[in-house]
């Protein structure tokens, strides 16, 4: 489980899901560190579904898309 100030994401073992939230605006590492920790989670549990709560959401920053693009997406795929 990780938790901030920005994003709260965790493992949900019954239904077999990483449940990430956000919880208000969050950029850089504010921004980074809770989704490398939902990356964590779904290497942990293998065949896991990613679930993103995202009501709070908000327009990412330009560097923040970039690194959405050329890491996070490769590393979830």
């Amino acid at each position: 489980m990780f938790e901030s100030d920005f994003a709260k994401t965790e493992y949900i073992a019954k239904d077999n899901v990483v449940f990430h939230v956000w919880k208000k605006e969050a950029h850089f590492d504010d921004y980074r560190d809770p989704v490398k920790a939902s990356l964590e989670l779904l290497r942990e549990h293998k065949d896991s579904i990613f679930i993103v709560d995202a009501r709070n959401g908000f327009e990412d920053v330009k560097e923040d898309v970039e690194w959405g693009f050329t890491y996070f997406l490769p590393e979830l795929k």
